[in-house]
């Protein structure tokens, strides 16, 4: 029996060998152009090129300091550049430094003694902080008080009670004599006035100097 070869056959065979082929040269070209494409380098864009570059920002705690060519100083050069000398900086420095005023002397004062100086007594510009110091005394400690006359006697405060209305009262001891004096908290703001840290009992250093 005689087998007959068909047309499509032949033409199956012949794409084949074309595809082949065409396989073929396009392996060889891609290898010749392999070394070309390694060596060729990207070209930026326009865009790129005058693209600025972004800012960096640092908070305020994170400040950074540029340092400038221009600044710094060659010790080798013979340039007239000169350093500051120390006696400039301390000119700078100290006129941001205040004066400090020199300490007060200490004052001695006995029971029923008029104030002498201001600066004896603590004296606030704001009237929280006066109400404030006033209602801090201890018992035992140094004040000064308005008398009818308008002068301020140094005394002590001896007692802090309530009175029938619930109030509390401060006494002070206003001479040698034993004399009292009792304020209601609404003559305090008036006729009370505490200390300066300077000032002293002359009691006190009575004894201190027998001692």
């Amino acid at each position: 029996m005689r087998h007959h070869s068909f047309p499509f056959t032949s033409c199956v065979r012949e794409s084949y060998a074309a595809l082949t082929v065409l396989a073929l040269r396009l392996v060889i070209v891609l290898s010749t152009m392999h070394p070309l494409l390694q060596k060729a380098k990207p070209t930026p864009s326009p865009n790129m090129i005058n693209k600025p570059m972004p800012r960096v920002k640092f908070s305020p705690e994170c400040e950074l300091r540029v340092f400038r060519s221009s600044d710094v100083i060659c010790l080798d050069s013979d340039s007239d550049h000169t350093i500051g000398t120390d006696a400039e900086d301390d000119d700078s420095d100290d006129s941001s430094i205040q004066p400090q005023a020199p300490p007060m002397t200490i004052q001695h004062y006995r029971l029923g003694d008029t104030l002498r100086s201001t600066k004896d007594m603590e004296q606030f510009t704001a009237l929280g902080d006066t109400i404030q110091s006033i209602y801090t005394l201890q018992l035992s400690e140094f004040a000064w008080i308005k008398r009818n006359s308008g002068d301020w006697t140094f005394c002590q405060l001896i007692e802090r009670a309530e009175n029938d209305r619930g109030e509390e009262v401060m006494t002070f001891s206003v001479s040698e004599m034993g004399h009292r004096k009792s304020l209601r908290p609404y003559r305090w703001i008036n006729m009370v006035r505490k200390c300066s840290s300077h000032v002293r009992s002359e009691y006190f250093r009575s004894v201190m100097i027998s001692l």
